[in-house]
C-alpha cells in the first residue's frame, strides 16, 4: 500500500501510504539496514539491500483494517524479501 524510496541512505520521496508511520520515522529502519551493509550492529534483516539505494515496502494482508507493519512488530520489506509478484487482471 505504500513505497519509501531511498536514495543515499535518506528519504527520497513516497508513493502511496505510510499509515501509522511518519517519513522521518523511516531513519531508524534505514540504520537497520545500514547495520546489515556495514556489519556494524545488529542486523534486523535476513536478506537485505547491498547499497543505499532501495526501497521499503509497506504492506497489508487480506481483511486487515491497518497495514502489517502498523499491527505488529513486522519491518518494512525490502526489495530483497521480495520472491514473487501477484499480478491478475479484472475484465
Amino acid at each position: 500500500v505504500g513505497i519509501v524510496h531511498i536514495e543515499g541512505w535518506e528519504v527520497a520521496w513516497v508513493d502511496g501510504t505510510l499509515d501509522c508511520f511518519q517519513k522521518s520515522g523511516f531513519n531508524k529502519h534505514i540504520d537497520y539496514v545500514k547495520n546489515c551493509v556495514d556489519v556494524s550492529g545488529n542486523c534486523h534483516y535476513h536478506n537485505y539491500p547491498k547499497t543505499g539505494t532501495f526501497r521499503f515496502y509497506i504492506t497489508k494482508g487480506d481483511n486487515n483494517q491497518i497495514t502489517d507493519q502498523c499491527a505488529g512488530s513486522i519491518l518494512p520489506i525490502v526489495d530483497e524479501q521480495i520472491i514473487g509478484k501477484g499480478i491478475s487482471k479484472v475484465t
